[in-house]
């Protein structure tokens, strides 16, 4: 800018203070003044332009991350208040082998009809859920899918009693499998238990569903101390519950 442009600048900003203060004090009509001319004004909005520059520039990513905490609070409240509720959930794990979509809706009925109206509200609702391990190294994500969600099941106590076969029994459940029931100690001398499954593959039940396996199936189910310390009413409550149904289970045969 040259020196007679800065000097012009000067003249018109003088001029301008010197309206607003006639302005100001009545000698000039506010009707011929256009707030937007005075340099006081824009020097405020520049200044609230610094200002909101400064604070984006220091503040950028607490307000990103307070962002996403939000996004993540309000996710995990609608996903809590709209998630369905069932009266149990019970695991399905199979390793390279599935069950027909028909034979699963089948198996869901079968235990809703054992397991009743558990909650109270009416409705008979059991989550057959189903993970799928596999032996083939292409579907690694899928099976590490599938046993992270064991993993979170097994954590939570979402569910007491699991069908299987031997190889995800063997495979993915690993050192964990102390903390399922002897069923042999539970229900001596039934032909259809061995150890800690109950297999399915000869029973009424299964044949009641119209189910044919390729291989056997087993129940396993999870035990824990009722009494043990930091045991809650409801998980006692959760565990007898289901308890009541595997002895309905082994007396169909």
């Amino acid at each position: 800018m040259s020196i007679q442009e800065e000097m012009e600048r000067r003249r018109q900003e003088q001029a301008e203070l010197v309206r607003l203060k006639q302005v100001r004090q009545g000698q000039l009509s506010a009707d011929t003044y256009d707030d937007e001319d005075d340099p006081l004004h824009r020097h405020d909005e520049q200044d609230n332009r610094t200002k909101w520059q400064n604070f984006w520039f220091y503040h950028k990513w607490h307000v990103v991350v307070g962002i996403a905490i939000v996004a993540v609070v309000t996710f995990l409240m609608v996903d809590l208040l709209t998630k369905e509720k069932y009266d149990a959930i019970v695991i399905l794990g199979l390793t390279d082998a599935a069950l027909t979509e028909d034979a699963q809706d089948r198996l869901e009925k079968e235990l809703e009809e054992l397991y009743g109206d558990v909650d109270g509200n009416g409705e008979v609702n059991v989550l057959l859920d189903s993970l799928m391990f596999s032996t083939d190294p292409a579907s690694y994500q899928y099976t590490m899918a599938a046993q992270t969600r064991l993993v979170t099941n097994l954590s939570v106590t979402e569910s007491i009693i699991f069908i299987v076969d031997e190889e995800t029994f063997k495979a993915s459940f690993g050192e964990i499998q102390y903390g399922f029931a002897d069923l042999e100690k539970l229900y001596p001398d039934n032909p259809f238990v061995k150890k800690q499954g109950y297999y399915l593959k000869d029973t009424k039940f299964l044949k009641d569903a119209g189910i044919e396996l390729k291989k056997d199936l087993f129940v396993i189910m999870r035990y824990f101390d009722t009494d043990a310390e930091g045991v809650t009413e409801e998980q006692k409550a959760k565990f007898e519950a289901e308890k009541a149904v595997m002895d309905q289970l082994i007396a169909i045969g």
